[in-house]
């Protein structure tokens, strides 16, 4: 699991989510901390902010704790297939919670995430590239 651990650290990325009738510009932040003990899952902690495209000028933000499992295959990934809370959701305007995430190894400094949503129609889930925000 060397090279998978290699994702833990802080990572960020702006997307565009072309759902319709809803397409947003959307910025994720993702906090990744590596298992303290063998076969424990990593954690992640998220915050999404998205913005309509075509009207409104208010951030809707959502944060999630996720936990999953590492691959170490061919490019490195975490699988975040439980969520252990979604915060938020309730509070903002397109009521959508993160349902999984998916973050792979992206060149030497980077990372792609692709994840899926829950609510409404509109809440489709998106991919962006982020970029290390290692501070250690």
């Amino acid at each position: 699991m060397a090279n998978v651990a290699k994702l833990a650290g802080k990572w960020e990325g702006i997307a565009t989510v072309s759902l319709p009738p809803h397409p947003r510009t959307c910025r994720l932040q993702i906090e990744i901390r590596k298992p303290d003990k063998d076969g424990a899952p990593f954690v992640g902690y998220s915050i999404l902010s998205c913005m309509p495209i075509w009207y409104g000028n208010r951030y809707v933000v959502s944060s999630a704790v996720l936990s999953g499992t590492g691959d170490d295959g061919v490019v490195p990934s975490i699988s975040f297939d439980t969520v252990v809370s979604n915060i938020g959701v309730a509070e903002s305007s397109f009521h959508c919670g993160m349902r999984s995430m998916r973050v792979q190894a992206f060149g030497s400094n980077r990372a792609t995430a692709k994840w899926t949503e829950t609510g409404p129609a509109m809440c489709g889930g998106g991919e962006a590239v982020l970029d290390s925000r290692r501070t250690y």
